[in-house]
C-alpha cells in the first residue's frame, strides 16, 4: 500500500521500483519508515499525500533526501488547520491574492 502511495503522487509506473529503490539506500529506507510510521497515526489525506511526495522526491532525485527529510519532518509537525491553511495557499481560487483575500485581521 505504501509503495503504490508513493508511486501514485510520484508518477511511477511500478510499485516494485519503489520498493527496490527505498532498499537500496539507507536514507530513503529512514526517511520512507519514518513517513509509513506517521502516516498510521493522522487522519488527513492531503498530509498522508504530502508525506508520501517527500520519498517520491527522494526517489526521483537522491541528491535531496536530506532536503525531504526536514519537510517529512515539519509536515508531521503540522496540525490539520495547518494543512488547510497550506492547502489553500497552494490552490488559491481565482480572482484572489493567493487565498488571502478571505484572511483578513481581526485587530
Amino acid at each position: 500500500m505504501y509503495a503504490f502511495a508513493v508511486s501514485k503522487v510520484g508518477g511511477f509506473s511500478r510499485s516494485m521500483r519503489v520498493r527496490d529503490r527505498v532498499v537500496d539506500d539507507v536514507r530513503l529506507l529512514q526517511l520512507g519508515g519514518r513517513v509509513l510510521e506517521e502516516s498510521a497515526r493522522i487522519a488527513e489525506d492531503e498530509r498522508r499525500r504530502a508525506l508520501a511526495r517527500t520519498v517520491a522526491n527522494g526517489i526521483a532525485d537522491g541528491d535531496v533526501v536530506e532536503v525531504d527529510a526536514v519537510v517529512a519532518r515539519a509536515l508531521i509537525a503540522l496540525e490539520p488547520p495547518h494543512v488547510q491553511v497550506l492547502a489553500r495557499l497552494s490552490h488559491p481560487q481565482p480572482g484572489s491574492s493567493a487565498g488571502f483575500a478571505r484572511c483578513r485581521s481581526t485587530r
